[in-house]
């Protein structure tokens, strides 16, 4: 089994390969996006098995699910995910050199567990 590993951004102690060298507003993840769907179409190409998009706004991470046979795992999905399972009560908090900007993150998907209280 292969898996993947996507960083979207050019900062060189990272990866050079694509994209802003950081994400930090809509714009930059806009410019990564390209770039992590080349690297899916490239693994599909090479018989990948799945994808870990290494960025945690999860930048272009459904489209990615959109062209990879095999699973597409965002790193923030995934990070608020196993806090739901931990706790009820999360919180993420980024920061950005940008004021005021920062990047979004859709994590819809990830809901809350219900409270369960005895009567």
């Amino acid at each position: 089994m292969f898996i993947e590993v996507v960083n979207p951004n050019t900062t060189w102690s990272m990866t050079a390969t694509m994209g802003p060298p950081s994400i930090e507003s809509h714009y930059d993840e806009a410019l990564a996006v390209p770039g992590i769907l080349t690297e899916i179409e490239k693994g599909e190409r090479d018989s990948v098995d799945g994808y870990v998009i290494a960025c945690f706004g999860d930048p272009g991470l459904d489209a990615a699910r959109e062209l990879a046979g095999g699973p597409v795992v965002g790193i923030a999905e995934a990070a608020m995910r196993a806090a739901a399972v931990r706790s009820a009560m999360r919180d993420c908090s980024t920061g950005s050199r940008r004021a005021g900007e920062a990047p979004p993150h859709r994590h819809s998907r990830v809901k809350p567990r219900p409270t369960v209280t005895a009567g």
